[in-house]
This record gives C-alpha cells, sequence and structure tokens, in this order.
C-alpha cells in the first residue's frame, strides 16, 4: 500500500501534511506556524464579523 493510501485510508489529509512538510523545511517551528494559523484565524474573523 502507498503512503498515500494509507493516508487517506487512516484519515489524514495529504495537503496539510504536504504544508507542514513545508514549513518545516523553511525552518518553522511547531508554534512558529501554531501561532501563523492563530493570527489567520483573527484576521478571518475580524473580516468576516465571525
Amino acid at each position: 500500500m502507498t503512503i498515500i493510501k494509507q493516508m487517506k485510508r487512516d484519515g489524514l489529509d495529504v495537503e496539510w501534511l504536504e504544508l507542514m512538510k513545508q514549513a518545516r523545511e523553511l525552518g518553522m517551528s511547531t508554534e512558529e506556524v501554531r501561532q501563523f494559523l492563530n493570527e489567520k484565524r483573527v484576521e478571518k474573523a475580524k473580516t468576516y464579523g465571525g
């Protein structure tokens, strides 16, 4: 079984994992990724009134 098939079987999002891999290759820490996502969530909430 290929890794992609296994990931889909296990319910893992292939695109999400690829984004996390790229972040790591750019030298981003887990905390930096978390902070970035939180900032984007806040921006979206402000834009859409959520």
